[in-house]
């Protein structure tokens, strides 16, 4: 029990120490005895002595950061270091956010899969691209069929054809290994705005042949 605490004590002293240590180095935590100064506006005040840089801050409300410790002279910025942390923070939220997750699924056939079977294929295929599915379409070839390209391209284009609109080529079919071909269909961008314009068209003869029989009972 006393063994579990004290590795515990001691992972959280690592994790507060890493944390340290990840922090730059800013107001009296500098040591370096002058260093380049830049204020808040990116404006470059020249070298000054710490005292001096820290006292500028110190006026303006703001920290002493030091962005480049490796420069000679050492490089120190005029900043609200704990609004910076927040913007940053804000930042990689909003790019996570905009970031597009992309789910795939697979498909795998030999050459000689039956016609049967590769519809099967297709019509689960369909159905993962209109559900935002990129599906990678994968040929393992054997023996003589290995050598057998227009076999194995006519198969693709069937599938392809069975498919439909509901997708389109992603990555070209071609082969990635000695007895592998290989194929990203992403969903057809514009399949949505065609079942929208299916819809309007169809909205659209209802309302005429409504019209058309309000003139025929008059």
């Amino acid at each position: 029990m006393n063994n579990n605490n004290n590795n515990k004590r001691n992972n959280n002293r690592d994790g507060n120490r890493n944390q340290r240590n990840q922090l730059p180095l800013m107001n009296n935590a500098i040591r370096y005895p002058s260093f380049v100064l830049i204020d808040e506006n990116s404006t470059n005040l020249g070298e000054l002595v710490r005292a001096e840089a820290l006292r500028i801050g110190e006026q303006r409300g703001l920290d002493v950061v030091i962005i480049s410790p490796n420069a000679k002279p050492p490089i120190a910025k005029l900043m609200d270091y704990g609004r910076y942390l927040y913007d940053q923070k804000r930042k990689k939220r909003q790019s996570k956010k905009k970031q597009t997750v992309i789910r795939v699924k697979e498909v795998n056939v030999k050459p000689t899969i039956g016609s049967h079977d590769l519809s099967w294929r297709a019509e689960n295929a369909k159905r993962w691209l209109d559900e935002g599915f990129h599906i990678k379409f994968t040929v393992k070839a054997f023996n003589r069929m290995i050598t057998r390209d227009e076999i194995i391209n006519k198969l693709f284009q069937s599938f392809m054809g069975m498919i439909g609109d509901s997708g389109e080529i992603g990555k070209e079919f071609s082969r990635i290994a000695s007895n592998m071909y290989e194929a990203m269909i992403v969903p057809n961008k514009n399949r949505k705005s065609v079942k929208a314009t299916t819809r309007i068209d169809e909205s659209n003869n209802h309302t005429e042949g409504g019209s058309s029989d309000a003139k025929n009972e008059n």
